[in-house]
């Protein structure tokens, strides 16, 4: 039986060195990238996750902003619990407040959308350009774990200022 996704992330976390991390991430306003961060045996589970619940995504369409679909929090906490592990995960949680700085909490359990899976894989699926928003006070952060990867796009980000848009593929090439 593979181990725990916070065993998964300590042996991620393992050969990190976080202090060198953390200038990175301020120096790209707020933002990292970190190739194939999961160990070999955790990714293969989010993937089967992901496709085990292709038969839950709700599809939704917003001309001009969106399409594509989704599956909430608590559809992943019923079917995927080793996602809801990931996102809870102390290891991580720990290792994101030495990066961001901050004292970081859990969203509310209630909320659907605190993780969340995103499926573009119809031709014409799309995001487009936005800032994720939050409801909640005080600040909020956003990470991302690509699962699977069939695209033809690339991420583009702005960090807080709209004079800071930065393609991640740029990050990347820095940041190998």
């Amino acid at each position: 039986m593979p181990g725990s996704a916070d065993d998964a992330i300590g042996r991620a976390l393992h050969p990190i060195d976080t202090s060198l991390r953390r200038d990175e991430y301020v120096q790209q306003g707020s933002f990292l990238y970190l190739s194939d961060f999961l160990p070999a045996d955790a990714t293969p589970r989010l993937i089967d996750a992901a496709k085990a619940l292709v038969p839950e995504v709700n599809r939704n369409y917003l001309p001009g902003h969106k399409a594509g679909g989704s599956v909430s929090r608590h559809t992943i906490d019923e079917l995927a619990p080793y996602i809801a592990e990931l996102y809870c995960s102390p290891q991580l949680i720990a290792w994101l407040e030495k990066i961001t700085g901050d004292r970081l909490l859990l969203s509310h359990e209630d909320d659907p959308h605190a993780y969340a899976l995103y499926y573009y894989t119809r031709a014409g699926d799309h995001i487009g350009w936005h800032y994720d928003t939050s409801y909640y006070d005080g600040r909020r952060y956003t990470v991302l774990f690509g699962v699977i990867d069939e695209s033809s796009c690339r991420l583009d980000y702005a960090a807080h200022r709209p004079n800071l848009r930065i393609s991640a593929d740029r990050i990347a090439s820095r940041s190998s």
